[in-house]
């Protein structure tokens, strides 16, 4: 064949699996939100083993909630690790998540803040909660207190921005994409952040507290 009629071959047959692995990852989707999470798990397994970035993490969230299949971690793990490999914000804070407490894999609270520092630096909120969390306890990192408070204050202003953003088709599923503006978890990280730059602000020194003020504004300019 020659190789120009090959090229056009190849492109046509990835259109037509990609237009498949849409028409899969939809209808998975509506079903989850009709709660036939049976179905949504089938569909999301269907094109999640092709290769679609979006039914690995939506079947990472259902193992881990044990929706539509039996709960299962560490098949949830496997999931979010293959989400996370595309880039996935949201993949690797789950990720780190479980490294973080030890749920389907040996605790690592190193590996976790490779993660969490990951997401956080491309502006996932939950992410920069964590970080905030880690290098103020000293877990798997040195403790820092300029550090935690940056984190903890441009977690602040991203859930703000979230929590007045106007909600979306896409927020209504909870299988994709950055949380959605009525995330409870948003609203209860929010007020632990509150207490946390209290304490932290208490415990710097007005330069050391000039300084992790320009840290969070760093910060804020790397997503």
């Amino acid at each position: 064949m020659h190789p120009s009629r090959k090229s056009v071959l190849v492109l046509l047959i990835l259109w037509s699996v990609a237009g498949l692995c849409g028409d899969a990852f939809k209808e998975g989707g509506e079903a989850y939100k009709q709660g036939d999470y049976a179905t949504a798990a089938a569909k999301f397994k269907e094109v999640a083993e092709v290769g679609d970035h979006r039914a690995m993490y939506a079947l990472g969230s259902m193992y881990a909630s044990g929706n539509g299949v039996t709960k299962d971690y560490q098949q949830a793990f496997t999931w979010f690790s293959k989400a996370a490999g595309y880039g996935r914000t949201d993949a690797q804070y789950k990720l780190g998540l479980m490294y973080d407490i030890g749920i389907g894999v040996k605790k690592n609270p190193r590996r976790a803040i490779r993660l969490y520092d990951a997401a956080a630096k491309k502006g996932y909120a939950h992410a920069q909660f964590r970080l905030g969390l880690m290098y103020a306890q000293g877990n798997g990192v040195k403790q820092d207190n300029i550090k935690a408070y940056a984190w903890f204050k441009t977690a602040e202003t991203n859930y703000a921005a979230e929590s007045a953003a106007e909600p979306t088709d896409a927020d209504a599923a909870p299988v994709d994409g950055q949380p959605p503006a009525d995330d409870p978890f948003a609203a209860i990280h929010a007020g632990m952040i509150q207490t946390a730059l209290q304490d932290l602000t208490a415990k710097l020194t007005p330069d050391e507290l000039r300084a992790a003020q320009s840290l969070a504004q760093e910060y804020l300019r790397l997503r």
